[in-house]
């Protein structure tokens, strides 16, 4: 009877039936009633929709019920299978999402193996089936023609002339991409579901969720599978990331967290932690040291092609068998990656390839998951080198690509090819150098955009210290391709920032030649030209006075004095004015872009300080001459040198003879020997100041020659040193000694005789361009330009070395100055005085020394201030650990101990240093051995800067300590520059620790959100592969600071602190120079290093001597013939008996009595 029932009787018949509760489970005959219903009124497809909607509704409504009270599943209700077997066949989209339903339920709560499959099977037909019938109208949703690729990589592959069999239609298409959006719903689900769940059978439920993983690989497989549909399963699978423990999970849509934190880091798990100063030498204890490749050859063997879900491993299914461990869900991570590359190969669908790159890109920062499958990724990665080089160049590309699709082929290009670095453990050698070639390609094949060019310098930042080899191999052609792009002014700060990072390598720098040095010299020397260019453009548009021009320092002393006796954070007393009346906006655009010069120029200046101070004396010579012509050009000022170019000089004479070993065990300051009574002597001569400590009572003398550039000191035997240096001296040849320029006989005729008259070097002294002997200060040795057949090259006057430290010009036509020589001369001095009495040691041609009158409070007060100004770059930046779970302020000041990765990142930073052995710049911490703030510190120096780190967890801190809390913050909160080592398994806030002066914070992150420590728990070893970590720099929205990590990178644990150190010294630079970047009265005001500032003292000290002696001069109405006073004459009582010949001197101040003497009569007689 119930069959003849038209549609409205039969649901309100079957309403009457609901509501008697007879299809309730448990009731009488309840399955033939209900599976009787479905025949009459669902599986008819002549019935109205409404009714056969109604059915499957309550259909649903019954099966929920079975599920949910009755703990039963589809095995008790099979008329559910004979629905999802059916599914394809239907047609309406509202059923569809009930029957979906039904099928999200039975997945999610199926016990029996086979039931899973029969469900698996049956959705497999209602979204494989339907895609093989080819469309020629294809859904308006779908933004991208399946038949009409936009983008072709590679020949398709399979069989694509099968003949459709009908069309799809929009209804065939919702309803198979609402069921694979149920599918990956499940998938995910049961990915991250809790272990209580799975606790009945482990075994079914790995096999089970393997079987629905196939389901997903078959689709991408196929050539026929919707591309939204392969973008829809994409979407998820480039999300599953592996933990060292080779467990599975998914992170959340945008990457950062891990969708269900109940697979995030066992809180019960155990790690084993140390700190510096408490185990070994090097401040490990002994049993926190693992051995890395234990077992990781049988392991990975046995692990081949596949890694976990979820739990603890598995032991199921015959085609992935894993017999180490009886827990979890395999995953068949070989086959993924074949079906990735097979998509790359044959996928012919822009998006699609879209989405491929972007996923992959961040997908392969995981080690741990492609690492089970070497031989696949190897193959992989080929492949995408291969081809995304070609990508990279447009040769795969069809001109119906939009260049806004380009741009983003090139940017997912490069991101891809970034994170192919993570996985260099499969990369060979053939394959690091074509990606290091592919990113130095790309700095000119991409040059007319911006943004590629700056991926590729960060990638290159990256690959030096990934990929050392290939790098060194490569460099030289890499620093060809930057000295092509300076002009592009967008790239100036990422530019200057990689040739700074790249100084700091000095592994990398193996095979660089001279003509090499002389191009990252000049990369550096056109940014200071164009950034001087600049300001004569603005000086002559009337704007104002240029920053950096020579200062008048006989006005206004006493604020300059204030200026320099602080730190290294000055302002000029010349300024650009900015705009008068502009709004607070612009004003701060302004500040902002002041500041970017300034720092661009300042590292300009600093790479140049570096690379030079990193060569040998032989490269210096060959390349000397290109280095400080090139500083004259870019010269700003046409009435004498900028200050920034007279330290340079400075640099570059006091330390041409100087290794980089030399340069490193030079004082941070002069500091004066306990001598007990002596006489003491000092002396300008330029930029320099020598000063002589001679016992009187012993024969030890201390010699310290202070500078703009550095300070030095050395102790010697100075009777036994006068006289073996008068022996050697009586040794040379008879030939007229150099004459310093001021004497009344020196004239432009000098350059002649001294020509002809200074001997050829003997055997053992040799000239530019290899290692000068030893002996270089027994005879004169001409440092002049390039050699070599074909150099054809000038000569500029012998005094011109003279006049450039005096801070003259040395003018001379601009063709000459591109080809001249400098007379840079070593040799013996003009007076066996000045052999010790010399701020620039062997030096010729130089104007004497001049007698400082110390007893002066203002000249000694002014000595003072200037050994208390840094000879380096002196930066503190502050280093803090954020444990699991921690998300406050208190709780990351508690810390004292962290993760064996946090430790291994810290000793990478630097050095492990005993405060209380600290000499030098401390950046504030107790040095006094009471250890207030800790016994140890991190510190790391370089040629030309000083880095103290203030760790958080070194520092003293305990619940209750108040003031050892606000003591560490003081510390901490003060630093411009901030280091997080995040392992919260959160994102870390910009004001967790908030102060005032928090400019830039650099974010270091496991990849996996975890720290790679395996679970005690576990008897299986795991494959260990490198960790990965993320490094991702905030700032503070008023700071403009950019830098390679504004977008994250992943470098590995041995490359991470080299790294990050990189970024945080170019973060704490251009912080100083930001926090100096002001506005007073419409003038922008002007960042000083420390040399500059030390320079302005010694001009101070010699223009207030030059006023005294034109006092003097003046009173006794003689007339001066020198820009300079001659030595005066000073009284030699105070050393004793005076000797006239130096073997005969028994003290220290009797032989420097002797030898101001010589050089009294020296000059006396000129």
């Amino acid at each position: 009877m119930r069959a003849v029932l038209n549609d409205e009787l039969a649901q309100s018949m079957l309403q009457f039936i609901d509501a008697r509760g007879s299809l309730r489970p448990g009731s009488p005959d309840w399955l033939e009633t209900l599976n009787e219903v479905m025949h009459l009124y669902y599986f008819d497809r002549a019935r109205s929709v409404a009714l056969r909607r109604y059915v499957v509704r309550l259909c649903g409504k019954i099966f929920a019920e079975s599920v949910d009270v009755y703990s039963s599943d589809i095995e008790r209700v099979p008329i559910v299978m004979s629905v999802f077997e059916q599914l394809h066949l239907e047609e309406d989209d509202k059923i569809v999402g009930h029957v979906l339903e039904m099928l999200d339920s039975s997945l999610r709560k199926a016990i029996r193996s086979d039931l899973f499959s029969n469900i698996v099977a049956a959705s497999a037909r209602a979204a494989i089936e339907p895609t093989y019938y080819r469309s020629t109208n294809p859904p308006q949703q779908q933004p991208f023609d399946d038949n009409q690729p936009m983008l072709v990589l590679a020949e398709p592959v399979g069989n694509s002339s099968a003949a459709p069999r009908e069309e799809r239609t929009y209804s065939s298409y919702s309803r198979i991409s609402l069921l694979i959006a149920c599918l990956l719903g499940v998938f995910e689900w049961r990915i991250t579901t809790a272990d209580a769940i799975i606790e009945r059978n482990y075994a079914q439920w790995a096999a089970d969720t393997i079987k629905l993983t196939d389901l997903f690989l078959d689709l991408l497989e196929s050539e026929h599978t919707f591309q939204s549909i392969m973008r829809e399963i994409l979407s998820v699978f480039m999300r599953l990331h592996s933990d060292s423990n080779m467990n599975l999970y998914v992170l959340s849509p945008d990457r950062d967290t891990v969708v269900d934190q109940r697979v995030s880091l066992n809180e019960n798990a155990r790690i084993k932690l140390w700190q510096p100063g408490m185990g070994d030498k090097d401040g490990a204890p002994e049993d926190t040291k693992h051995d890395e490749q234990k077992d990781t050859e049988s392991t990975a063997t046995s692990l081949r092609g596949n890694t976990t879900i979820h739990a603890i491993a598995a032991s199921i299914a015959a085609k992935v068998k894993l017999s180490v461990r009886n827990k979890g869900v395999p995953f068949p991570v070989a086959r993924y990656v074949n079906v990735l590359l097979n998509l790359f190969q044959a996928n012919t669908n822009f998006e699609t390839y879209y989405m491929l790159c972007e996923g992959l890109m961040h997908q392969l920062g995981n080690t741990h998951l492609f690492g089970v499958c070497g031989e696949e990724t190897t193959r992989l990665l080929s492949y995408l080198i291969k081809h995304l080089k070609k990508d990279i160049c447009g040769q795969d590309t069809r001109s119906r690509v939009s260049p806004a699709d380009k741009t983003k082929i090139l940017t997912h290009a490069y991101g891809l090819m970034i994170s192919i670095m993570n996985q260099k453990d499969f990369l060979t050698r053939e394959l690091e150098d074509a990606l290091i070639t592919a990113f130095r390609d790309g700095l000119i094949v991409t040059s007319g955009d911006t943004a590629s060019s700056q991926i590729c310098l960060h990638a290159l930042s990256v690959g030096m210290l990934e990929l050392p080899p290939a790098m060194v191999r490569s460099l030289s052609s890499t620093l060809q391709q930057l000295a092509k792009i300076y002009s592009a002014v967008k790239l100036s700060v990422h530019l200057i920032e990689f040739v700074s990072s790249l100084s700091r390598e000095r592994v990398l720098h193996a095979n660089l030649r001279s003509q090499d040095y002389r191009m990252l010299f000049a990369v550096a020397i056109n940014y200071i030209r164009f950034h001087n260019n600049q300001r004569r453009r603005e000086a002559n548009l009337s704007i104002g006075l240029p920053i950096g021009g020579p200062i008048d320092a006989s006005s206004n002393n006493s604020n300059m004095s204030s200026r320099t006796s602080s730190s290294h954070r000055r302002q000029s007393s010349t300024a650009i004015p900015a705009a008068a009346n502009s709004s607070i906006a612009s004003r701060n655009d302004t500040m902002k872009e002041i500041a970017l010069g300034q720092y661009v120029l300042v590292m300009a200046y600093q790479v140049i300080h570096v690379y030079y101070l990193s060569l040998n004396p032989g490269l210096k010579a060959e390349t000397v001459d290109h280095l400080i012509l090139g500083l004259l050009q870019s010269n700003y000022s046409r009435n004498g040198l900028d200050e920034s170019n007279e330290v340079c000089l400075d640099m570059i004479l006091h330390n041409f003879n100087r290794t980089s070993n030399d340069v490193l065990g030079l004082a941070d300051a002069a500091v004066k020997a306990d001598f007990g009574p002596v006489v003491e002597r000092s002396w300008m001569q330029h930029n320099g100041i020598v000063t002589i400590r001679a016992q009187k009572e012993g024969p030890l003398a201390q010699i310290m020659v202070r500078s703009p550039s550095g300070s030095s000191s050395r102790i010697v035997n100075l009777p036994e040193e006068v006289a073996r240096k008068r022996t050697e001296r009586a040794k040379l040849p008879l030939s007229p000694l150099p004459v310093p320029p001021t004497s009344p006989i020196a004239n432009s005729s000098f350059n002649a005789s001294a020509a002809t008259l200074v001997p050829p070097p003997p055997v053992g002294v040799i000239s530019r361009g290899r290692n000068i002997s030893r002996n270089r200060r027994l005879h004169s040795l001409v440092i002049s330009g390039p050699s070599g057949p074909g150099a054809d090259t000038d000569t500029l006057p012998a005094d011109s070395v003279c006049r450039l430290l005096r801070g003259e010009l040395v003018q001379q036509s601009g063709s000459l100055i591109r080809a001249a020589r400098l007379p840079i001369k070593f040799g013996p001095a003009p007076c066996l005085g000045q052999e010790f009495i010399t701020a620039y040691q062997d030096l010729q041609n130089i104007d004497p020394p001049m007698l400082l009158p110390t007893h002066v409070e203002a000249v000694a007060r002014s000595l003072r201030v200037f050994d208390t100004t840094p000879t380096i770059d002196t930066h503190k930046v502050s280093v803090a650990y954020v444990g699991p779970g921690q998300t406050t302020e208190h709780e990351i000041l508690l810390n004292q101990q962290g993760s064996p990765a946090y430790w291994a990142f810290l000793r990478g930073l630097g050095n492990i240093t005993r405060l209380s052995e600290t000499k030098g710049f401390s950046a504030g911490l107790d040095t006094s051995g009471q250890d207030g703030d800790g016994r140890y510190t991190i510190t790391w120096r370089d040629l030309v800067g000083k880095l103290v780190f203030h760790v958080g967890t070194l520092m003293p801190a305990q619940k209750g300590e108040q003031d050892k809390i606000l003591r560490k913050k003081a510390h901490m909160g003060n630093d411009y520059v901030h280091i997080v080592f995040n392992e919260s398994g959160k994102e870390y806030d910009f004001n967790t620790i908030y102060t005032q002066f928090n400019f830039v914070q650099i974010i270091v992150t496991p990849v996996d959100g975890k720290t790679s420590v395996q679970d005690d728990n576990s008897t299986f070893n795991a494959p260990r592969f490198e960790q990965l970590y993320k490094v991702k720099t905030q700032v503070n929205p008023d700071i403009p600071f950019v830098g390679p990590a504004m977008e994250p990178k992943l470098l590995a644990l041995s490359a991470l602190p080299l790294f990050v150190r990189s970024v945080a010294i170019h973060a704490a630079l251009f912080s100083q120079v930001f926090s100096n970047s002001n506005i007073v009265d419409t003038y922008a005001t002007e960042f000083i290093s420390p040399w500059r500032a030390r320079l302005r003292i010694i001009k101070r000290i010699r223009l207030n001597m030059l006023s005294d002696a034109k006092k003097a001069m003046e009173a006794t109405a003689q007339p001066s013939d020198s820009s300079l006073p001659r030595p005066p004459q000073v009284g030699l009582g105070e050393f004793g008996e005076i000797v006239s010949d130096p073997s005969k001197a028994k003290t220290g101040s009797q032989a420097l009595g002797f030898l101001i003497k010589d050089m009294e009569t020296f000059y006396g007689r000129l």
